[in-house]
């Protein structure tokens, strides 16, 4: 219709592509809001309708360019070039990577238990592991993907599979992830994977299992996903399998010296602060570094709930941790009662070795109880830096430490290791958290709310 105009007025053409450009979003936005109503369901009902859906929006994706070739591209004008780029790159295109990604996190399920039986064989491993019987290992996994690929693939354009796909690897990849470190905050509770600690021999039978899956992943002719999609998840999990392979005097070692960056833990929840005070002296000959440590004040303490203030009977402990030793030198301050703010001055003295690469020093304020364990109301850090210098330091508390991916991994397989004194005693400390009581958690929950 607007060809048989036949108009030369370059700007009035430009408008009516303009306006045919405008009609032509809304039809298709209608369309993604209709779809975006209606896949959830879908994905419940059939995966091959889920897929044909995916498919609809790929296919549009596509017709939407063919479209704008037909309107004459540029010739269009500028304004029927931005309506309909801008629709294809930032609704089209993100709405197709949202529920590709929604219909792999769909098959997690699926994904929890073809890694629990994977696990249940790899647990059996007692030697060296040859690559046909890793092969089996991986079997449930395999199958898994085999299934879904299928049927994926039944309904979905080439390129659309190899979107999906990709999704799915990264499930499987996160699966096994969570199966080599279990939410230490799980431990307790029932967890998707059961903890446990892996031989040298079990990790290299799960390093080929990952080989295995990257070779079927890549090297469906189908699927034609890139190899390096997998690299740096199949990294990730190659450095947690390392992990395994080390001592747990290695393990510390690495957690109390990693990135030099212990005391900058962020301060989730304000539990109050603690004034401390060193000095620092070195002997000449043996090149020991005599510390002492002085707890000057408490202030701001967070009080429970339960009693407020008057209820509190504080006391500080501070644990000095080095690279060299899986044991740590504990001292306490006597506790007070009464108040949020409160005034120790106590000393205690520490001598740290020369060879040592790394100390540290966790500052942890708690509330003594005559009856039960004693509550954490915050934690701190202070680093080897701070140690060394003479001066005084005030130091906000959270609720519980912060760890990065790297500590938090190393930290979760040292809790693994159940029968390991010194690991136990290290995973208790690094793990202590404030415990909020029911008050607490209604205050936050309805702060959470007013902020959403």
């Amino acid at each position: 219709m607007l060809y048989s105009l036949e108009s030369n007025n370059a700007e009035l053409n430009h408008q009516y592509h303009y306006e045919f450009s405008l009609m032509i979003r809304n039809v298709l936005q209608h369309y993604l809001d209709t779809t975006a109503g209606y896949f959830p369901q879908a994905v419940e009902d059939s995966l091959h309708k889920a897929c044909m859906l995916l498919n609809n929006l790929h296919v549009l994706r596509q017709n939407l360019q063919d479209l704008y070739g037909v309107m004459g591209g540029e010739k269009s004008g500028p304004e029927c070039t931005e309506v309909l780029q801008s629709f294809q790159t930032t609704v089209l295109s993100k709405q197709l990577t949202h529920w590709s990604s929604f219909l792999a996190k769909s098959f997690a399920g699926d994904v929890v238990k073809a890694v629990a039986s994977m696990q249940t064989e790899l647990i059996k491993v007692k030697g060296s592991c040859s690559r046909d019987e890793a092969k089996a290992i991986a079997t449930p996994l395999l199958d898994m993907f085999t299934e879904k690929a299928l049927v994926i693939a039944e309904a979905s354009d080439p390129a659309l599979l190899q979107r999906v796909i990709k999704e799915l690897s990264m499930v499987i990849m996160e699966g096994i992830h969570s199966m080599l470190l279990p939410s230490l905050r799980l431990k307790q509770q029932r967890s998707e994977y059961p903890f446990h600690s892996y031989s040298a021999h079990q990790c290299a039978a799960l390093e080929t299992v990952l080989d295995i899956l990257k070779e079927v992943i890549t090297g469906n002719q189908q699927v034609a996903l890139k190899q390096s999609v997998l690299d740096k998840s199949i990294r990730r999990l190659r450095a947690v399998i390392s992990i395994y392979r080390q001592t747990t005097e290695k393990l510390i070692a690495e957690f109390i010296t990693y990135d030099n960056a212990q005391s900058e833990q962020s301060i989730d929840v304000p539990c109050g602060e603690v004034s401390l005070a060193f000095n620092a002296n070195r002997h000449i000959s043996t090149r020991e570094l005599d510390v002492t440590v002085r707890v000057i004040s408490a202030d701001n303490l967070k009080p429970f709930s339960a009693g407020g203030a008057a209820a509190l009977k504080p006391y500080i402990e501070i644990a000095l941790l080095q690279s060299n030793s899986s044991s740590c030198k504990k001292f306490s301050t006597v506790y007070k009662s009464g108040s949020t703010s409160l005034h120790f001055n106590q000393a205690f003295n520490f001598s740290l070795a020369s060879n040592v690469e790394g100390w540290e020093l966790q500052v942890t304020a708690k509330n003594h109880s005559r009856f039960g364990a004693d509550k954490v109301i915050g934690v701190a850090l202070v680093n080897a830096f701070d140690l060394k210098c003479n001066g005084n330091i005030s130091l906000e508390m959270s609720s519980c430490l912060a760890l990065c991916e790297r500590r938090g991994a190393l930290l979760n397989v040292l809790s693994q290791r159940t029968n390991d004194e010194g690991a136990k005693e290290f995973v208790a400390l690094k793990t202590q958290c404030r415990t909020h009581d029911l008050t607490e958690l209604t205050q936050q929950s309805l702060s959470t709310t007013a902020l959403q």
